[in-house]
Order: structure tokens, then sequence, then C-alpha cells
């Protein structure tokens, strides 16, 4: 009888030995999936926190209040800051700004998210260094658009303005070997006759270009650095701009062409790095 009784004893203890083993598996596998959404979710997220913050700063910009706004960059010093016309970059949206772990803004990692962007109803225009163009007298120290920067490490502050301006930007589409482009993306605007700029300040007209010695001039702007690889990546501008100086004194037919390639931006936000 006793022997009975030890051996159900015997069993009892061993399915409860099984059962909090099992338990203990089952919370360490429950922790381990916790941690894992964790670093996706929780670190990860935070570009995207970063890049929608902003946008919520600018948006409470416009015609009558033109800023300046401060906003200090909190998770995402040395990042990447750009902005796009561009469908494969933007999806649906017509403009886009976005923060990227390294300039090429690709997504590498399944375990961080190294691209986080977000769509703006406005297009949003960086100004930042001099990056390897100018315009006449233009210096070396001077801010001027460009097609993204890198933000600077902690504290990072940012510059935030509207301007009321209605224009058509357009970014260059990506290169095919994904690299960063450092361009800055044109605007298009009907001023009595369709105008184009790199600046949103100096307006120019749709004809006129020379190409000599290493040098690309269109108009007053100048291309002096890496000529050939500069040439090839605006070429598609260079075929708009040409393009638009046949409806030069058309609006709705200049409209219409570049509707095609690009949106208008009613307003455009602008960050200062």
């Amino acid at each position: 009888m006793k022997n009975k009784k030890a051996a159900f004893l015997m069993g009892e203890t061993a399915v409860k030995l099984v059962i909090a083993i099992l338990s203990v598996l089952i919370l360490i596998a429950l922790l381990a999936t916790l941690y894992s959404s964790f670093i996706k979710t929780g670190l990860g997220d935070k570009p995207n926190v970063e890049v929608k913050s902003i946008y919520e700063e600018l948006q409470k910009l416009n015609s009558q209040t033109s800023g300046p706004i401060k906003y200090t960059v909190l998770y995402t010093p040395g990042w990447y800051l750009t902005s796009s016309t561009q469908r494969a970059v933007c999806g649906e949206s017509a403009f886009c700004l976005c923060i990227c772990k390294s300039e090429d803004c690709q997504q590498k990692s399944q375990d961080e998210v190294e691209v986080a962007c977000t769509p703006t109803q406005k297009f949003v225009s960086i100004s930042g260094g001099y990056q390897g163009y100018r315009y006449d007298t233009t210096t070396p120290e001077e801010t001027r658009e460009v097609r993204g920067i890198t933000l600077k490490e902690a504290p990072s502050e940012l510059t935030l303005f509207y301007l009321d301006e209605k224009v058509y930007p357009r970014t260059e589409p990506k290169r095919e070997d994904g690299q960063s482009d450092s361009l800055p993306p044109t605007f298009y605007q009907f001023k009595e006759e369709w105008k184009w700029t790199l600046d949103l300040e100096n307006w120019m007209d749709t004809s006129g270009t020379e190409v000599a010695e290493g040098v690309f001039k269109f108009g007053s702007w100048i291309f002096e650095t890496h000529f050939q690889v500069d040439y090839e990546r605006y070429s598609d501008n260079i075929a708009t701009i040409k393009l638009l100086n046949k409806y030069k004194t058309d609006e709705e037919e200049g409209k219409n062409f570049l509707e095609r390639i690009t949106s208008e931006s009613n307003g455009v936000y602008r960050i200062e790095v």
C-alpha cells in the first residue's frame, strides 16, 4: 500500500516538475519575444517618432505664422535628413520627409528601423551647407537648399520656417547604384512666364545652357565639382527645363506638363540645419 502511495506521489511530483519546466520554458520564450519586440518597435521606432515630431512642428507654420520654430533632435543625431517628390520613396504621397541611418536611405536590417518617412502635404525644403554648387558669388560658407544633410551630433537643433510660395518641386530620381544624391531639388513657378530655381530666391528663365571644361552652367547656376557625375545625374531636370521652355508664357500648358512628373506644393516648409 505504501509502495503504491509512494509511486503515486512520485508520479505527481514528476508531473509538477514537468509543468514547472514547461512554464519556465514558456516564460523564457515570452521574454525573448518581448525583448525582440522591444528592440524592433521600441528602440527601432524612434526614427519614426522623430520624423513625425518634426512634421508636427512644421504643420504649426503657415502664411500667418511663418516661424522660425526651433526643434531639438532627440533620437537621431548623426542620421541623414532628406526630402523627396519621388513615388519610389514617398509611395502614394506627392511629398515626404525622411530620416535615414545612412545617406543611401536603404532599409537593410530586419531588426531595426533604418529608414523612416512621413508623407507631407507640402514640400519640405532642406537648407544646409555648401554642396559643390554655387550661384554667382555664393561663398562656400553660405547656406543653400540641399537634397539632404547629415544631422549634427547631439545636441542638434533645426530651425523651421514656412515660405508662402506656390511651386512645383522636383527631386532627382534615385540613382541606379542606389547612392545618395547631394544635388538640390529644382523648383518651377509661373511668374508672368515659367521660371526655375535651386534656392527659392534666384529665379531664372528656362532658356540658356552652357557646358565647357568641367563646368556646367544653366542660367546663372554653375556646377563646378564632379562635372561628369553631376551632369549625368542632373540630366532629367535639364531636359525638364528645356521642355518647359516650350510653354514659356503658357501657364496652363506648363502646369499640365509639370503635373506629369511632379505635383504643385501650395506653400513650402523649410528646415535649416
